[in-house]
């Protein structure tokens, strides 16, 4: 046993037992054969990212004269590989693949050799195939606020695999392959996806790559979607006030209570606009936010509802009401006094506005105030509504006249005032004259005799018909059956006044004859009769 295979001669000799001595010679020729040996092709596979054993002995379908072939008969050696990574265990008979071996098939030439023979041998080859990691790359989704932006996904590798285990950036190699919207991106140092601020609202995707760093062109895509929120908006209802006559700014701005985004909302966020008013005069103003309110408002609770949209995401509204009170300034109606002559008349040199007062402070005026007379004590003592004067006709008697008027608010008709006008009228002053003629100058007893007493108006006014004129007239005692015959009026004698029938004007007059008769105790001296 364990002879080496070769051509061996053995030289016998045979000697004759019973004739010793002689003797013959013979060579055996033997040949002995090297065992039989079968290297046979080997095939095995393996993971490239972790490596290992892919063949556990390659002598395992290898003979060795008609038995497996083992250690103990056989010299194991490496040919060749065709990858470094990919080797022979000639200690063992294994094919190991080293761990982060590319993808790939491979080959390994070995060569078994015959201890017993050195130098016979057999070369087979070991096909190896070594596997790519699984990798998945599973679909994202992430949120933010389009105003401020952020981070939307924290990293998306956290969800994908590379090889059973969770995949890292040491793993794969991160690319984005397109956006929907250049403001959301992949960054692929990190993993993050980010929003950059400014961001409109929508429903946006990242398409993104993974591709294996052992194995280059090995890759897988996954789509991340993202949902851009539009900020938050709130826009409250606003009061406000103003005074109606004058006007002016009731609420100072209405963006104040709103918010944009948990923040006070700003003409920088939002468009402002006006959807309604309930008075034309009541407004708001879009470029400052101010709501006016125009002077000669009527009073009254008036609305303005407007809306906010969002600059960053138009179309994006709210809306909210402004209530605004108009108010009415006060009005006042002061007492006032005048004096005219009411022979003439006219127009009183005087205003009744102008003490009365409007919107607290200011004169009252006929463009601000309308004028009604409630009542007059006298005819024809009247106000003038247009301009707040007062007119007396002429030939108003004397006396002190009340006027009860009412000064109402033009621009709110509820906002009224009362008070009065006092007029004096002083008495006339009329100048007469009075003459008295008799129609003899002597006389006898029995005779009759007149007297004509001739009032004549030689002033200005104008004696009013129905006035009486005082005579003082003194009878002489030497007449009987005295009668009186009064022209252009009535003779009362015993209150010895002549009262005018009719109006007596500058240069008219009226006349009162006296008659009588001279009686017995006539004495010529004594007929005098004297009047004023």
């Amino acid at each position: 046993p364990n002879t080496p295979a070769g051509s061996y001669t053995v030289v016998y000799q045979i000697e004759d037992k019973l004739n010793p001595g002689p003797t013959k010679q013979a060579t055996i020729t033997i040949t002995v054969d090297a065992p039989a040996m079968v290297a046979a092709n080997d095939t095995g596979s393996a993971n490239g990212l972790t490596g290992g054993t892919v063949v556990a002995n390659v002598l395992a379908n290898d003979t060795y004269n008609g038995n497996p072939a083992t250690l103990n008969d056989v010299s194991l050696s490496q040919i060749s590989t065709s990858n470094p990574n990919v080797t022979l265990d000639p200690a063992t008979g294994k094919v190991n693949v080293a761990p982060n071996t590319p993808a790939g098939s491979y080959t390994v030439v070995y060569q078994i050799e015959d201890k017993l023979n050195p130098g016979q041998n057999k070369l087979a080859t070991i096909t190896i195939t070594v596997d790519a990691p699984a990798m998945v790359a599973a679909n994202d989704t992430g949120s933010a606020n389009g105003l401020t932006g952020g981070t939307a996904v924290a990293n998306v590798l956290a969800n994908d695999t590379y090889n059973g285990n969770p995949a890292t950036l040491n793993d794969v190699t991160l690319s984005q392959i397109s956006t929907s919207n250049p403001n959301v991106t992949l960054n692929p140092a990190t993993g993050k996806v980010n929003v950059a601020p400014n961001t409109p609202a929508g429903s946006y995707t990242v398409v993104y790559q993974i591709e294996d760093k052992l194995n280059s062109g090995k890759t897988k895509q996954a789509t991340i979607t993202i949902t851009v929120d539009a900020p938050a908006m709130l826009a409250a209802n606003d009061t406000g006030s103003a005074n109606g006559m004058t006007g002016g700014t009731a609420v100072a701005n209405v963006l104040a209570n709103d918010a944009y985004n948990g923040n006070p909302a700003t003409l920088n966020d939002v468009t402002l606009s006006q959807v309604s008013t309930s008075n034309p005069k009541v407004t708001l103003d879009p470029a400052t936010g101010k709501v006016n309110v125009a002077p000669n408002t009527p009073a009254g609770n008036y609305t303005v509802v407007y809306q906010i949209e969002d600059k960053l995401n138009p179309g994006h509204t709210k809306q909210a009401t402004i209530t605004v009170t108009v108010s009415t300034g006060t009005i006042a109606a002061l007492p006032d006094t005048g004096t005219i002559l009411g022979f003439f008349g006219g127009t009183i040199d005087m205003n009744i506005l102008a003490n009365d007062l409007y919107n607290s402070s200011n004169q009252a005026t006929v463009n601000n105030v309308t004028i009604t007379q409630l009542s007059t004590e006298n005819p024809k003592i009247n106000i003038d509504p247009t301009n707040g004067k007062v007119i007396v006709q002429p030939r108003t008697l004397p006396g002190v006249y009340t006027i009860n008027y009412q000064i109402t608010d033009k621009l709110n008709i509820d906002n009224k005032a009362v008070t009065t006008v006092v007029i004096t009228i002083p008495n006339w002053i009329t100048d007469l004259t009075v003459t008295k003629t008799a129609n003899k100058t002597g006389v006898e007893v029995g005779e009759n005799i007149s007297y004509t007493i001739t009032v004549k108006n030689i002033g200005t006014a104008t004696v009013l018909a129905g006035r009486a004129i005082v005579l003082n007239e003194t009878l002489p005692a030497g007449l009987d059956n005295v009668t009186y015959v009064a022209t252009g009026g009535t003779y009362s004698a015993i209150a010895n006044t002549f009262t005018v029938n009719a109006d007596v004007d500058a240069g008219q007059s009226v006349s009162l004859i006296v008659n009588g008769t001279v009686n017995a105790n006539y004495t010529q001296n004594e007929i005098i009769n004297s009047v004023t």
